[in-house]
Parts: C-alpha cells; sequence; structure tokens
C-alpha cells in the first residue's frame, strides 16, 4: 500500500527541523555553511552527519520528501532557496533570490515557499513544482520569519528593525498586496502616552487557529528593573482586525522597579543580573519561538541568557506568563561568566510528543535535546543531552569572543543586554538612543570630560531606550528636578553597523572619541553596560581583545556582487568624487568610505525627544554597506538615502546644486558600496 503523504513538523523556517517521520533533526549550521544531519532517535557521542551547502544557510524545513533551505548567498552574491531530495541529499533545484535569502515558510497546500531576503529587503514567491520564482516585492528593512494563517489565506512577516510588521494579503496570487501593519512593542510596559519601537523581530508564529500571531522582539524602552535597554516582549496581533491585543499602561498602572542604586557589592551584583532574573523580563534577545500545542504555550529562545522560556499563550501578554524557564547553558566560563555548552540557542523543534526541545546552540555549536514536562506541578528539569555539531574553533580569543557577543550574563562588560542586542549579526537595529548625561560633562572641553569618581556601586549607564528609563537610575520614591528631566531626554545616537566597518586601526565612536577599536568596546562597557569598579582594567582588556577579534574575523558583512558599473552609477560614481562636491574628501574610498576624523557641523535642532549635543564635532561614518542602514545622520533625521541628498544640502558636501538626474546617479552610485 502506498505510504500516506506526511505533512511538515512546521511550516515555519527554522535554524532546526524534525523530519516528517521522525527520523532525524536539520541543522543549518551559518558559521560552518554546512547542514547537519542529526539521526533519530539520539545516540549520545554519535556524530552528526555533514553536508557542505554551497552558501550560507540561514533556515530550514523539512517536507516529507525534500529539505527545503535558504542560503544566504552564493559566489555571485545572490540569495537562494536551495531543494535537496531528503532521501539522497542531492540537490533537487537551486532558485535564484535577491540577496541574503533568510527567512522561510511553507504554503499550507505545500506548492510554493516564501522567503524573505534580509539585507535586499524584498519578499519571494517560489513555486515548488516549477523551481521559479513567482514574484519578488520590496519590503521594509530586514525582513526576516514568516508565518502563514492556517488556511494560508495571508502571510506576516517579522522584521529585525522598526516595530511595524508586514501582511501579505493573498500571498497565492501572482502580485499580492503588502500592507505594513503598525504594532508598537510593550504596550503594557511602555512610559505613558509612548508608542515603542522594536528589535530583534527574527521569529513569527501564528496560532493553531491563526486568530493570533506571536511577534517575539526586544522592546526599545519598555520600563522594567534594570530596563535601560528595554525588555524583551511578545507582542500578539489579533488578525482579525490587524492590532495588538495587549491593553496601552495607564496612569496608576504598576511597573516594578526598586532601587538600584547602593553603596553595597552584594545589591550591585544583584543589579547586574541578566534582567530576566529579576522576574519581570521573560527572556534576553528573543531568537526563535515555536508554538507547543499541547499545552498552548509558546516556546522563546533566549539568546542572550541562554534560556528556554515557555510562555502560556492564552494570555494578552504571553511574556505576564511565564509557565517555565529552561536552561541551556552549561560549564560557565569561571573568568568569562559565558556558557562553554549550551550557548546562544538560536534554533528550537518540537519532538512528535512535545515533551523534548531540540535546541541549536549557535555559539558553541551544540544540539541541546531539553525534557519538558507533560503535566502540572513541580518540575525539575535533568540534564540536558548534548550533541556536538563541530569541532571548537582553533583560536581561544575567536572562540571567547564569539560567546561574549551574543551572551547578556557576563556582568564585567554585558548588564543585561550583549552586543547582539543591539548589533544583529554586526548590523545595527535602527534605533537612535538617548545618551543621557546628567552632570553636563559633555558640555565641558573635551579635556576637561573626566569620568566620576568610581564607587562600590559602580556607574550607571548612560544609553537608554527612552528617557523615563534615565528615572529608574534614582532611589525608589524620588523624582527628577525639572532641570534634570530635561537632561533625561539624552543627546541622540544611532547604532552604527558593526560588519565590514571596524578593519581599521583608527579612531571609532560617533565623535572619534576612541583612538581605535579596542578603546571603543572599553568605553562602550562603561555608556552602554553599568560600569562595577570592582572589575580590573586587565578583565576589561581581555574581553575588549576577544570581542575585537570576533568582530572582525567573524561576522559577516552583507555579499557585494562583482560587476561593472551601469553608465549610471559610473555617472554617481564620478559626482561623488569630484572635488566640488567634495564627497570622496571625507569619505575616502580607500578607508572605507571614512577619513575616521570628527569635523564640526553646523547645530541643528535636535529631533523631538531628545536634547541639542553640545559636541559640534562628528567623525565621518563609513558608506560602506550605507543602503542598508536607514535611518541616517547620527541623530537619525533622514529616513532615506534620497532624503539625505536631497535636504542636506550644503552642510555636509556640496549638493544643492546637483539636478534631480545627478542626485539620481550619485544615490545608485552609493547603493553599490
Amino acid at each position: 500500500a502506498p505510504v500516506p503523504h506526511r505533512e511538515p513538523v512546521a511550516f515555519e523556517g527554522s535554524a532546526i527541523a524534525r523530519a516528517p517521520d521522525d527520523s532525524a533533526l536539520y541543522i543549518a549550521d551559518e558559521d560552518h555553511r554546512a547542514l547537519r544531519i542529526v539521526p533519530l532517535p539520539l545516540v549520545e557521542g554519535a556524530p552528526p552527519e555533514t553536508l557542505e551547502l554551497p552558501g550560507r544557510p540561514a533556515q530550514v524545513v523539512a517536507t516529507d520528501g525534500q529539505l527545503l533551505i535558504t542560503l544566504r548567498e552564493l559566489a555571485d552574491a545572490s540569495g537562494a532557496l536551495l531543494v535537496l531530495d531528503r532521501a539522497t541529499k542531492k540537490e533537487v533545484a537551486r532558485v535564484a533570490l535577491p540577496q541574503d535569502a533568510w527567512g522561510l515558510a511553507l504554503a499550507p497546500d505545500e506548492s510554493y515557499a516564501l522567503v524573505t531576503s534580509a539585507w535586499a529587503a524584498k519578499l519571494s514567491a517560489v513555486d515548488l513544482a516549477k523551481h521559479e520564482v513567482r514574484y519578488s516585492l520590496p519590503t521594509a528593512r530586514e525582513p526576516r520569519g514568516i508565518t502563514f494563517l492556517p488556511d494560508g489565506s495571508r502571510a506576516y512577516v517579522s522584521h529585525l528593525v522598526g516595530a511595524a510588521v508586514t501582511k501579505v494579503e493573498t500571498p497565492s496570487a501572482a502580485e499580492p498586496q503588502l500592507i505594513r501593519v503598525d504594532l508598537p512593542s510593550a504596550p503594557a510596559r511602555s512610559p505613558i502616552g509612548a508608542k515603542l519601537q522594536a528589535s530583534l523581530g527574527y521569529a513569527a508564529v501564528a496560532s493553531p487557529s491563526g486568530e493570533r500571531v506571536f511577534f517575539p522582539r526586544h522592546a526599545i524602552g519598555a520600563l522594567g528593573s534594570q530596563a535601560w535597554f528595554g525588555t524583551g516582549a511578545v507582542d500578539v496581533l489579533a488578525t482579525s482586525r490587524d492590532e495588538g491585543i495587549a491593553p496601552a499602561r495607564s496612569p496608576g498602572m504598576p511597573v516594578a522597579r526598586h532601587p538600584i542604586l547602593s553603596e553595597n557589592a552584594m545589591s550591585w551584583l544583584q543589579g547586574v543580573r541578566p534582567f530576566s532574573d529579576t522576574g519581570f523580563a521573560a527572556f534576553v534577545q528573543p531568537r526563535a519561538a515555536v508554538y507547543r500545542r499541547r499545552t498552548d504555550t509558546l516556546l522563546v529562545a533566549g539568546e542572550g541568557d541562554d534560556s528556554l522560556v515557555e510562555l502560556d499563550a492564552t494570555m494578552l501578554d504571553p511574556t505576564f506568563g511565564v509557565v517555565r524557564r529552561y536552561t541551556t547553558a552549561q560549564n560557565a566560563d569561571r573568568i568569562y561568566h559565558v556558557a562553554n555548552r549550551g550557548g546562544a540557542p538560536s534554533g528550537i523543534a518540537l519532538s512528535a510528543a512535545e515533551d523534548l526541545a531540540y535546541v541549536y546552540c549557535r555559539s558553541t555549536d551544540e544540539l541541546m535535546v531539553l525534557r519538558l514536562p507533560t503535566v502540572e506541578g513541580a518540575f525539575e528539569q535533568p540534564p540536558p543531552l548534548v550533541v556536538r555539531l563541530a569541532e571548537p574553533h582553533e583560536d581561544e580569543s575567536y572562540r571567547l569572543g564569539r560567546r561574549l557577543f551574543f551572551n547578556a550574563t557576563d556582568p564585567v562588560m554585558s548588564g543585561g543586554l550583549a552586543c547582539a542586542g543591539c548589533h544583529p549579526e554586526g548590523r545595527d537595529d535602527g534605533y537612535v538612543w538617548h545618551e543621557v548625561d546628567l552632570d553636563d560633562r559633555m558640555a565641558l572641553p573635551a579635556e576637561q570630560r573626566t569620568e566620576p569618581e568610581p564607587s562600590t556601586a559602580g556607574q550607571p549607564p548612560r544609553f537608554f531606550g527612552h528617557p523615563a528609563q534615565a528615572e529608574t537610575l534614582l532611589p525608589f520614591g524620588e523624582t527628577l528636578a525639572p532641570e534634570d528631566r530635561e537632561r533625561t531626554k539624552g543627546y541622540p545616537m544611532q547604532t552604527p553597523m558593526l560588519a565590514g566597518r571596524v578593519g581599521a586601526q583608527a579612531s571609532y565612536g560617533w565623535h572619534a572619541e576612541s583612538s581605535d577599536i579596542f578603546e571603543r568596546i572599553m568605553a562602550s562597557f562603561e555608556l552602554h553596560r553599568w560600569s562595577f569598579s570592582g572589575s580590573a582594567e586587565n578583565e576589561r582588556r581581555a574581553r575588549a581583545g576577544h570581542l575585537a577579534k570576533f568582530l572582525r574575523e567573524g561576522l559577516v558583512p552583507p555579499a557585494r556582487p562583482e560587476r561593472t558599473l551601469t553608465a549610471e552609477e559610473k555617472r554617481g560614481e564620478a559626482i561623488f568624487n569630484d572635488q566640488v562636491t567634495g564627497c570622496a574628501s571625507c569619505h575616502v574610498p580607500a578607508t572605507e568610505y571614512t577619513d575616521r576624523v570628527a569635523v564640526p557641523l553646523a547645530r541643528r535642532p535636535p529631533p523631538p525627544g531628545y536634547r541639542s549635543d553640545p559636541r559640534a564635532e562628528y567623525k565621518t561614518p563609513s558608506l560602506r554597506y550605507v543602503a542598508g542602514t536607514a535611518p541616517y545622520f547620527h541623530d537619525g533625521r533622514y529616513a532615506t538615502l534620497e532624503q539625505l541628498v536631497a535636504e542636506s544640502g550644503n552642510a555636509m558636501g556640496k549638493m544643492a546644486h546637483l539636478s534631480d538626474e545627478d542626485r539620481r546617479a550619485l544615490l545608485a552610485f552609493l547603493r553599490t558600496l
């Protein structure tokens, strides 16, 4: 008798997938350009099968007969959907897609798949019978996770940058409609009247009924204990009306706060634990999610705190309903406090009975198998089963830098959010942060800007997601004076991209205040983290050295195709290099399109909600990969490259005299950098 067709275990792509016949797990190992195949049932100590791939894989879906794998870039810099025969592992098709193919979802009828191209900002549909592209449509920045409603009538796309998501109306049509849906993050934890932005939107998961879609993200500016960066959130969209279902915070609604300024080290140590430990934020740096049907819960992988958190999916805000917390971290390093096993969980698949969670841990190259309870009541997590997927990198400094980059639990450098929290994959979160300077030291001449004397309690961070968060630095019950409330607005500082931009031995920082990358990383420990006088300088320098190595060698910038410039792009290049326009005099092509020198700029009013920065000198930013890093200028005042070129006039270089045709040519060239 013919074997009946088996549906995929999951229609949404992930870094890990289970075969429909329960015969194997498939892991997209991006860092080694490989597919890892782990036979089931697991045999501890048995090595996985490794299949080398023609590009870095991002997500995989296992169907009854095939494997669908997104490849971020091929040799020609294009993305692709790779189709393999699941039995033979032989290539069936390779469908070229826009650059940086990342997210993947299979339509409920399995006739086609949707793929997001993150850097190219495109959504494509691939016909799985003809192995050809039906359409590729532009989206907002950094589209990532995709989920279909069960009837296939709609799909939703998450974004790494911003709070809005994308609705795909009738995705099976030849020309579907893409609709922006605003979904402010963590409304119940927002300052009164604020609509918060989000980042780290890697995943989108629909409920079995299709009535809700879950978006695990980082809510920038959300309030809570030690939440100066914001907090983890699961924003729930009601598909009947395309609106969030969580209520907005109203006056008098409590938000967890407690004094964190203390004169004793024990209180400080409690303060710098990852804020998921406070019981207020559910997770740090959400990376993947899966719906557990038997319990109506959502499992979210916290990349920053090495956690798998089970949330009540029936709640208006699931992060208020933490059912259980599981840890993947094992054997923490005694010096750097990062997991030597189970670091940076990045993908989740469930067993057929949903009593096991298979978790791919990226920073330690392992598969962790966690047992999940099947009945209510007390549950003691047994030690996880561990499968090593790859041998450790031969360079110890690189290994440590990689783990430190993703990890938010080291009290010396993380303080509740890792480097990857603001620089996901070495890119940027698209956010303009508030650099709060309560004592106005930045208004002093540069030579007088000394750091305050260290205390046992340490120095607070200076970067905040929202001015209201700066008030959490006060002991409970105290309020800010009017002049201090103005200072909490902070100076506007946008997150810069790192990948492909940190190779130079030169100055770093928006004001060129750091002489090299090591000093910049050291400074960031104080700017963005809670600076504790109990950490020795050699501890901080060691961490900075390990991180610098990984930033330069481990972060992969978007691929750039090697091709001849078009006539329009060549014209734009000539305009860029023209002495009258003057672009190349500061954005020097030979040194990553920057001279790394701070130059004074004419003062302009700051964007609403910020205060004017007394420091008038700004370092020339690199234009490498500039097409994908909106918004622009240090304060994000220009939403698009077109707006920057059209409105900056002669403030930076001289563009006021350019014709519309010249501006189009200049823009075309900038997009090639």
